[in-house]
């Protein structure tokens, strides 16, 4: 687990806690991540939704004193650190992206220029 908190499977009803976020962060975040992973299991077995968009688990996290999000750990911070940041050779546009892309075949929205890999920050 590199992107969450925690995750909790309803298929058996088993939870996964991200070991980074006791070795990175405080007790006090690591409490309130089995939290979030707790109302997603008790709404479950109640029969309600208990995706993060529902109303009632947006209630039941804030009455427990959970985190909506969890904090981003070493690994996510380093993996969006690495962008290819390209531009525009007509209008000067700078984009960033993860991955690769065909410079020859697509072009930029602005004005229809093409474009130049200028980093990989």
């Amino acid at each position: 687990m590199q992107t969450t908190g925690g995750r909790y499977h309803p298929q058996d009803h088993h939870i996964d806690i991200n070991p980074k976020m006791l070795d990175e962060f405080d007790v006090d975040n690591l409490r309130q991540v089995v939290l979030h992973e707790l109302c997603h299991y008790h709404l479950h077995l109640n029969g309600q939704d208990y995706h993060h968009r529902s109303h009632a688990f947006k209630v039941l996290l804030q009455q427990v004193g959970g985190k909506r999000y969890a904090p981003t750990t070493s690994a996510r911070r380093i993996s969006s650190a690495n962008r290819l940041i390209y531009q525009c050779t007509k209008c000067q546009a700078i984009i960033s992206r993860k991955q690769h892309f065909n410079t020859v075949r697509y072009v930029c929205a602005r004005c229809g220029g093409h474009f130049k890999l200028i980093s990989t920050s």
